[in-house]
């Protein structure tokens, strides 16, 4: 009902993209133009608002921008796999999916590149550095398996970023094993499962090739 409520930025692969199109139209009458695995993302959150992200499959850095409630949203997938980063400042808020974008508007947005002491410690006693730091302390990642939330509060500002854990990566779900936090092996099947029924359902088939040392299959 309203095809210029929402901007979509995507990067990455929703698995579960055909299942999900599916309860879309079961549950709420859904209507798609697009064959692709952008789209019911967008149907899916102006549905579900943030619990998208409940029913989201696959690997993905997502924003979205909703015009009618000035809202700006954004997640990344459970595991990590597609970085998100962001920096806010007094021209606004930016996202990107690599960081060297949010460097080349620096100057252009005001973005001071003080290095973060801390991530710097960290990369050197770990060899790399924990999320949400970045070696820059004004520039932060969203963490794996959380979303961020901005509103635009009509005075020219916004909201400050707003984050929270999704139900597959809440801190509660997480046990310490020998100094490692170990999500277990129940999520970890679910999304297998979830991806090789996603590759089932392509609407072509697909030939895999598999390589172990000198010998390769196709299937």
């Amino acid at each position: 009902d309203e095809p210029d409520r929402y901007t979509l930025v995507f990067n990455g692969e929703i698995y579960n993209y055909i299942e999900l199109r599916e309860q879309l139209i079961a549950e709420f009458g859904a209507e798609f133009a697009t064959e692709g695995d952008g789209e019911p993302i967008v149907v899916g959150y102006h549905h579900w608002g943030s619990n998208v992200v409940e029913h989201l499959r696959g690997m993905f850095g997502i924003v979205i921008w909703d015009t009618k409630t000035k809202t700006m949203f954004a997640t990344r997938d459970q595991f990590g796999i597609k970085p998100l980063y962001y920096a806010t400042t007094d021209a606004g808020t930016v996202f990107a999916s690599e960081m060297k974008c949010i460097l080349d508007m620096a100057e252009d947005i005001g973005l001071e590149l003080n290095l973060d002491r801390r991530a710097i410690e960290h990369y050197v006693d770990l060899q790399y550095v924990p999320e949400p730091e970045t070696l820059h302390e004004e520039i932060r990642r969203v963490e794996s398996g959380c979303t961020v939330t901005l509103t635009y509060q009509g005075d020219g500002t916004a909201s400050e970023p707003a984050a929270r854990h999704t139900r597959a990566q809440r801190p509660g779900r997480a046990r310490r094993c020998d100094g490692h936090v170990q999500f277990g092996t129940a999520h970890l099947v679910v999304v297998a499962q979830a991806g090789v029924r996603g590759v089932h359902q392509l609407p072509e088939p697909r030939r895999i090739r598999l390589q172990c040392g000198e010998h390769p299959r196709v299937l």
